[in-house]
């Protein structure tokens, strides 16, 4: 990546996903020059050719739009994923009830406007175009429908066959506009890939996972519905 690109993209950073803070830190609390050294930190081999206090000088140039509780948050990020955080909360993970168990519950992924019927101990994390809800064992991910999700399901069919270690198609649902395929793949592992419908299209689904995940995450795909 050249000198420009790495400053391009280090300074977009900051600004699009670390906007943050006001340049004084009183209070006890971090300031610009702390989210210069966070930058920093976060990505040493990108911003080593950035010119020193770059980073520092636009969050003091840009004081209407850094926050102090936005420069506190990019000075704990520990990778661009915080740092988006910072910018949005809405992006952090949704943490399951207090006391929650593994035991089947309705969990919300707000941004993707659905909801699934999934461990209730789960976390839901949300980016922009994929959700992942995981309690370490069970694990689904979505993804929104876009012009590279596939469009059909023999589309779909075919490039699950492509799968490297596919071995054979253990459910198949083909509808118009819906599907749902689960499928073995070698060494004992197994996958469940479906497209849903909850209002909008979404793809559901897991991969290379124990035949026990996939069976959990096969039907939790076939409950999700709108919010």
């Amino acid at each position: 990546m050249s000198l420009q690109l790495r400053s391009l993209f280090l300074v977009s950073a900051l600004l699009a996903s670390a906007a943050c803070g006001k340049k004084g830190g009183g209070d006890g609390g971090h300031d610009c020059d702390d989210v210069e050294a966070a930058m920093r930190r976060i990505d040493p081999d990108r911003t080593k050719d950035i010119k020193p206090g770059t980073f520092a000088k636009l969050c003091k140039q840009k004081t209407e739009e850094f926050t102090q509780a936005r420069i506190d948050c990019t000075v704990a990020a520990k990778n661009y994923d915080e740092l988006k955080v910072c910018a949005d909360p809405s992006k952090a993970p949704l943490k399951p009830a207090e006391g929650a168990t593994a035991a089947l519950a309705w969990r919300d992924v707000p941004k993707f406007g659905a909801k699934l019927n999934v461990p209730g101990d789960v976390t839901v994390e949300q980016k922009d175009s994929n959700a992942h809800l995981t309690n370490g064992t069970f694990k689904i991910n979505l993804f929104k429908v876009d012009e590279f999700s596939q469009k059909s399901a023999a589309e779909a069919k075919a490039s699950l066959q492509k799968e490297p270690g596919f071995v054979k198609f253990t459910k198949e649902e083909a509808g118009d506009k819906t599907w749902h395929f689960d499928y073995e793949l070698a060494a004992g592992k197994t996958g469940t890939s479906a497209r849903i419908d909850v209002g909008h299209p979404l793809d559901c689904g897991v991969h290379n996972v124990a035949p026990e995940v996939m069976a959990m995450a096969s039907a939790a795909c076939s409950t999700a519905k709108s919010l």
